[in-house]
């Protein structure tokens, strides 16, 4: 069963670390907000596939 989010903001969470690959399996999400936070690392490849992603 995928996962159905439509909008999710991680913003100012202190978040800290690297991106999870099953990121990419938010199918429908249209909104991902994860800025100013301590990521390092590169935004996940399976992203790149998620058709309905309009803001990063």
């Amino acid at each position: 069963m995928p996962l159905i989010l439509n909008w999710v903001d991680l913003g100012n969470t202190n978040l800290s670390g690297v991106l999870v690959l099953d990121l990419g399996k938010l199918q429908y999400i249209q909104y991902l907000r994860l800025s100013n936070n301590r990521l390092v690392g590169r935004i996940p490849r399976e992203l790149v596939n998620v058709s309905t992603l309009k803001v990063v």
